[in-house]
């Protein structure tokens, strides 16, 4: 922890700020009642739209909120790595953060002494440059004047790491950090998008959305037992679901994404269809949306649907991409990069 200045005689809410490679998380943590603090997400980038007449530059929540043309989405990001590489970026997306939280709609807001006399929890990732640690301290003590910063470890989507834990204790000189995490597995899609069906390449921010909202880890990579018609879905192994993929092509699992049309004023107002939609498959408006009655019927729901292939319609105005071997095969680079080419040798299941 380290802190600043005199303690207050009455002690304001403390602050909860995530600072992600991919989203900034802002709550506030009640210090006389035990109530769940409310969390904000925001986008952790500042946005650029096309050229024309709707051009607009959108920073944090305003990407997600106020977009009315994600084709082709131009992103300023703050953060390359895991390190913040454009320290202005960053503080525009917490100055919107905090004034989301703490100004008054219709009042421009001030920034400078946002966070005075409040303590600040904050994530950072294992093994954080000094420099990166003064420059943060610097911006959360001299421009937002937080009184205190107590700091925990965060694993962020531009990496991962390995961390074994014994008796309780991080064994610190075997942790091993692995520099592939979410922005690289929605670039490998968007490649797989691009090669086989429609050019997603500048289309990282739709790209995000679908890797989300599509693909799932398998329960293993081999199978362990003898397969049984009967096991459900989440538990199947890698290996059995390339069999699977293989023998029906057109299975349950498949799902048809329906891209948005920014060119059509009502794709854009609709947030059931901004960022676009499932048309058949798992998670489709054909499905069956009952609430599931256990975890594991909500992962089988999430990976099969309730066990029935939907067609795709056979005309429609929108382009429209197919997710099949993607939905499983995406998230196991996490266990072999060295099919990347990252120069690990070994697998690391």
């Amino acid at each position: 922890m380290r802190s600043q200045g005199a303690a207050r005689s009455t002690p304001l809410d403390g602050v909860v700020l995530e600072t992600g490679a991919s989203h900034v998380r802002l709550g506030t943590t009640p210090v006389h009642t035990e109530a769940v603090p409310m969390i904000a997400r925001h986008s952790n980038a500042i946005a650029r739209t096309r050229p024309g007449v709707r051009r607009q530059v959108l920073v944090g929540d305003e990407i997600e909120n106020d977009c009315l043309d994600y084709g082709g989405l131009q992103l300023r990001l703050p953060i390359d790595r895991g390190m913040v590489v454009d320290w202005a970026a960053q503080k525009a997306v917490w100055d919107r953060a905090l004034a989301q939280r703490f100004g008054e709609n219709g009042v421009p807001y001030d920034s400078f002494g946002a966070l005075q006399g409040r303590t600040v929890i904050v994530t950072e990732p294992y093994f954080t440059l000094p420099e990166q640690q003064r420059a943060f301290d610097m911006l959360m003590f001299e421009w937002y004047q937080a009184a205190a910063i107590w700091r925990t470890i965060h694993c962020g989507q531009s990496y991962t790491h390995t961390i074994p834990i014994v008796r309780d204790e991080v064994q610190w000189n075997a942790v091993k950090r692995l520099d592939v995490g979410g922005k690289v597995l929605t670039n490998l899609l968007k490649v797989a998008f691009s090669y086989k069906q429609w050019n997603m390449m500048d289309e990282t921010y739709l790209t995000d959305k679908m890797k989300a909202i599509s693909c799932f880890v398998a329960a293993s990579a081999n199978d362990t037992e003898k397969r049984d018609p009967s096991d459900p879905p989440h538990t199947w192994s890698f290996a059995r679901f390339v069999d699977y993929f293989r023998d029906n092509e057109e299975n349950e699992m498949v799902q048809h994404y329906v891209l948005p049309d920014y060119a059509q004023p009502e794709d854009v107002a609709d947030p059931k269809t901004k960022f676009g939609y499932v048309v058949a498959g798992p998670g489709s408006t054909q499905c069956d949306h009952t609430p599931p009655a256990s975890e594991s019927e909500m992962l089988d729901t999430f990976i099969a649907g309730h066990g029935e292939a939907h067609r795709p319609p056979t005309s429609t105005e929108h382009q429209m991409l197919r997710l099949a071997q993607e939905r499983y095969q995406l998230m196991e680079l996490l266990f072999a990069p060295q099919r990347l080419g990252t120069g690990y040798g070994v697998d690391c299941t």
